[in-house]
C-alpha cells in the first residue's frame, strides 16, 4: 500500500491521502508545522512516501532548506512531489503577505545533482543545492496556467503559445500558477 501526503492542504483534503496542515480549523488528518526544524523532524520514516502533494504551499515556507531536505528524507526513490505555486508575476502571488518567496522551474533544479554537474562543465554560477544539500531531486515536468484573458488568446489563435510564453516572462499577470513535477533520483 503507498502512502501519500498531501502538505499544507488547508480546505482542499485528498482522499487516499494524509492532509497535513498546521491549522486545526480545516480538520486535517495531522496537524504538523512542516516549516523548519524548530517544529521538530516529519514523523515519517527515511524512503516512506510515494507521492506527495504540495499545492500553494512552498512560497509560504520560511525555511525551505530544511522542507526540502525533509521532502528528499521521506520521498521513495522514484517517488514525485506534485507542485503548484503562484506565479511571481500574478496578483495572486503579489496580494498575499504570507507569499515569502517565489517558487520557480530554476529553483527546483537546483536541487538536481545531474543540473549542479551541468552547472559546473558550463561554468554557470547557478548555486548547486543538491550538492551542498546532500538531496537529488529531478525536476520530471514544467506547465503553466494561463490567466483567463490570455487563454482565449491562445486557445482562439491570436496569439501562439510562444508568444505567451514570452509575455509571461515580460508583463504580470499572464501566468496565473506553475505546475512542476519533482521526483527523487537517488
Amino acid at each position: 500500500m503507498s502512502t501519500r501526503l498531501n502538505l499544507g492542504c488547508g480546505n482542499n483534503r485528498l482522499g487516499g491521502f494524509i492532509n497535513v496542515d498546521k491549522s486545526p480549523l480545516c480538520a486535517p488528518d495531522l496537524v504538523l508545522d512542516i516549516d523548519g526544524p524548530l517544529h521538530g523532524p516529519w514523523p515519517w520514516e527515511p524512503n516512506s512516501i510515494d507521492e506527495i502533494v504540495a499545492h500553494h504551499i512552498l512560497e509560504h515556507i520560511q525555511c525551505f532548506e530544511w522542507v526540502t531536505k525533509s521532502i528528499y528524507r521521506v520521498l521513495k526513490v522514484g517517488g514525485t512531489v506534485d507542485i503548484r505555486v503562484p506565479h511571481p508575476r500574478s496578483d495572486t502571488f503579489l496580494g498575499d503577505p504570507t507569499h515569502v518567496r517565489p517558487i520557480m522551474p530554476g529553483t527546483l533544479q537546483m536541487c538536481s545533482r545531474k543540473a549542479n554537474a551541468k552547472y559546473r562543465a558550463e561554468g554557470w554560477p547557478n548555486t548547486p543545492l543538491a550538492e551542498q544539500w546532500d538531496v537529488d531531486l529531478e525536476l520530471r515536468s514544467i506547465s503553466y496556467r494561463l490567466e483567463e484573458k490570455w487563454r482565449a488568446m491562445v486557445e482562439a489563435k491570436e496569439i501562439s503559445m510562444e508568444e505567451a510564453q514570452a509575455a509571461i516572462g515580460q508583463f504580470n499577470n499572464v501566468c496565473v500558477e506553475i505546475h512542476m513535477v519533482w521526483e527523487k533520483a537517488s
